[in-house]
């Protein structure tokens, strides 16, 4: 959510072989990402159970809003090549919409129409919308 870093997301990567077992001690880079930010080091190293735990929060800017994409990359030692994997988080806004409405009335003679106003063919409805956030 949108609302300068106070709400945050932990990350958890996580790196196993090809049999399925976690590979310790290996040095994971996170670029900067597109959106948002990562409070750790965009380096890290796996633990003793090939995890990496990241916290992304957003900067608090308009332009963080949407699809922010976390990724991270390696250089595995057996071939000389970067593999790379990637997550998507959403920041979001938080907005309360409410409607009201005031009926308003025109008067034709002695008659007074309330609500939708009908005059002819054409009809008049007064709609005033009030846009805030729940941050109150």
């Amino acid at each position: 959510m949108l609302d300068n870093g106070l709400t945050t997301s932990e990350i958890t990567f996580q790196l196993d072989n090809f049999l399925g077992d976690p590979v310790i001690g290996v040095s994971i880079d996170f670029p900067e990402p597109n959106k948002g930010n990562l409070l750790d080091s965009n380096n890290a190293t796996t633990d003793s159970t090939g995890s990496i735990s990241l916290i992304f929060e957003d900067r608090g800017q308009p332009e963080d809003i949407g699809q922010a994409v976390i990724i991270a990359q390696f250089t595995h030692p057996g071939v000389p090549e970067t593999i790379l994997d990637s997550v998507f988080v959403s920041i979001d806004v938080d907005y309360i919409i409410s409607l009201t409405a005031y009926p308003v009335a025109l008067e034709l003679g002695t008659d007074v129409n309330v609500g939708e106003d009908i005059v002819g063919d054409i009809a008049m409805t007064k709609l005033i919308v009030h846009v805030t956030t729940n941050d109150t």
